[in-house]
């Protein structure tokens, strides 16, 4: 196994890897008085691993990587019930392995999720909740779960096509006004001409600006 996997980086990442002590080298026995042993596969990636501060597994997320999703949901906005999935989609990868590791409790997480909600949706959702759940403590944040459902009701009938992309870009670019053409001159980059195209699928008719 670990000659296989130093066949599959480049040549100065191989000699390093190749290099380490578990790779080859005979490692003092599990006991006292044992004989050496070949180190195995796992002891030589964890060696690896130190190679690479912060790729340790105990550092693959933060409860702060929730703070700024919560954050970024909400400076952004949701509008639509695909844009509500994305953000329980995202919240949920994270927050599982938070979970999972022991660095997050149960109503930290609701609490975090409810935060990226805007104020006008969540006072919908607040509202549906109440209903379903005439007996849930005031207290006591509402599960993710329940959340995400009274959001679907919320934002039942939204639109989730082309149209979201195009919302949100002008969100993130308010000084932009959306018409068949982004500038008049500018050479566009790649993320400019896809801009372009779903505002001239939305806009077909509009003038250029000049």
């Amino acid at each position: 196994m670990k000659e296989y996997a130093s066949r599959y980086v480049l040549y100065d990442t191989a000699e390093t890897w190749t290099g380490i002590t578990e790779f080859n080298t005979q490692i003092p026995g599990d006991q006292e008085g044992a004989a050496p042993r070949a180190a195995t596969y796992e002891e030589w990636k964890v060696a690896v691993i130190r190679l690479y501060p912060g790729a340790e597994e105990s550092t693959r997320y933060t409860v702060n990587d929730l703070h700024q999703l919560a954050q970024d949901t909400f400076e952004d906005g949701i509008y639509t019930i695909g844009a509500l999935s994305t953000y329980y989609q995202d919240f949920q990868r994270i927050a599982w392995w938070l979970l999972q590791n022991g660095k997050l409790y149960c109503n930290k997480k609701h609490r975090l999720f409810q935060q990226g909600i805007l104020t006008s949706l969540w006072t919908k959702i607040a509202c549906r909740l109440k209903i379903a759940k005439p007996n849930h403590h005031l207290l006591e944040p509402y599960d993710v779960e329940d959340v995400l459902e009274a959001g679907k009701w919320a934002l039942k009938g939204t639109n989730t096509s082309i149209t979201e992309r195009v919302d949100k870009w002008h969100r993130r670019n308010p000084n932009n006004i959306a018409t068949a053409t982004l500038t008049g001159n500018a050479n566009l980059d790649a993320e400019q001409a896809l801009q372009q195209q779903l505002i001239q699928k939305i806009l077909p008719t509009a003038q250029p600006t000049i």
